[in-house]
């Protein structure tokens, strides 16, 4: 299930943020080498860009251990094509259906998980990061990327546009490009038909109640997963009623 983590329910994920904060530090500072611009504390990466309208897609599984993640963030203020213009042929695109698209990290124990795994991983994700577009109204995503992705989005299917050409970055011989991508109600069908999830897998809490913690989450998570494998519609619509009362008077 894809976790959406916002400022309205992020105390709740203060342990899983920690490792994403971790992860990103080993991945794009250890291994990487980055540091300008970067705020280290405590072994853990962040940028300007972590701010209270960021949002964060995580993939969590049942213990709430993260698989992968993605940032998001509106483009109506400073982002980070703004802060890297050198990338972009012209405006750089901005509009409150707009979202850009950074930081996408997967766990190391799924980097090197078999196929299968890491397609999954890599599927629930994007089937989450649609969904998440579809429920804010989002038509497009920009995203900074190496071009040795481009070939995974082509085959994926995904529909984009070039915003600049390709620009070196870091001291490996790296380049990359801006791009941006069609993520309308059109595009989430693709995507959910490409890696076979034909439900919806994107959870957002409502602002915690006083006392709740990411185990409560999860756990009313495994109740409405099991509410939605019911086939009988009555059945379904009854046991809905039943978990709105309840959680209504917790």
């Amino acid at each position: 299930m894809i976790h959406a983590v916002t400022s309205a329910n992020r105390h709740l994920y203060t342990r899983q943020l920690k490792a994403m904060h971790k992860m990103r530090y080993d991945f794009y500072v250890a291994q990487r080498g980055w540091s300008d611009g970067l705020t280290i504390e405590d072994e853990c990466e962040y940028d300007e860009f972590d701010r209270p309208d960021t949002v964060y897609l995580m993939n969590l599984s049942r213990d709430g251990e993260i698989r992968s993640t993605f940032r998001l963030m509106p483009t109506i203020d400073y982002y980070l094509l703004d802060k890297l213009p050198q990338f972009v042929d012209g405006p750089v695109p901005r509009g409150k259906q707009i979202w850009d698209m950074t930081r996408w990290i997967i766990a190391p124990a799924f980097r090197k998980a078999s196929g299968q795994t890491r397609i999954k991983t890599q599927g629930e994700l994007t089937c989450g990061l649609f969904e998440f577009a579809a429920t804010r109204g989002i038509t497009h995503y920009t995203t900074l990327m190496d071009t040795a992705f481009l070939p995974a989005v082509e085959q994926a299917g995904w529909k984009y546009e070039l915003l600049g050409l390709p620009v070196p970055y870091g001291d490996r011989g790296e380049t990359a490009i801006a791009v941006i991508i069609d993520v309308g109600p059109k595009a989430l069908a693709h995507n959910r038909m490409i890696y076979g999830v034909d439900y919806s897998i994107l959870f957002e809490s409502p602002p915690p109640r006083i006392g709740e913690r990411i185990e409560d989450v999860l756990a009313r998570l495994d109740v409405i997963e099991t509410i939605e494998k019911i086939s009988d519609r009555e059945a379904r619509m009854a046991a809905w009623s039943g978990l709105t009362t309840q959680f209504s008077a917790a």
